[in-house]
């Protein structure tokens, strides 16, 4: 990700759900578990689907969930990365970022936000 990294952390920091969305309680931890380059019907059905990320230079971002990663050999922070997501703070022409998304950073209710570390994240869906 590119970001500004002398733009103002609290600024930065903010979480924010867009209007008319929610934090999902939709399971996901069997998708995330799911090998790359392994069929799985779980992992391709969050394909399309919302996060917010927690990013150490840039705070919460939104992004979409754009495609599996079916490679053993993209690896993002020693973990073998699971997908790619596209990110609206990144801009139009930025390539999606690669993930190791996991279900123990996955944050899973408003109240947990304020004390989510960075690379946390969150799945939002349509109220």
């Amino acid at each position: 990700m590119t970001h500004d990294d002398n733009a103002d952390d609290e600024h930065e920091r903010a979480f924010e759900v867009h209007p008319g969305w929610v934090l999902s309680a939709r399971a996901a931890s069997e998708a995330l578990e799911a090998p790359a380059g392994v069929p799985s019907p779980e992992a391709d059905a969050l394909v399309g689907s919302t996060i917010m990320y927690n990013w150490l230079t840039a705070g919460w971002c939104s992004g979409e969930i754009v495609s599996r990663n079916m490679s053993q050999n993209l690896i993002v922070d020693g973990e073998v990365a699971n997908f790619f997501v596209k990110y609206a703070c990144d801009g139009p022409d930025a390539p999606p970022a690669l993930h190791a998304l996991k279900a123990i950073n996955r944050v899973l209710s408003t109240s947990e936000v304020a004390k989510a570390d960075y690379n946390s994240w969150v799945l939002v869906e349509p109220s």
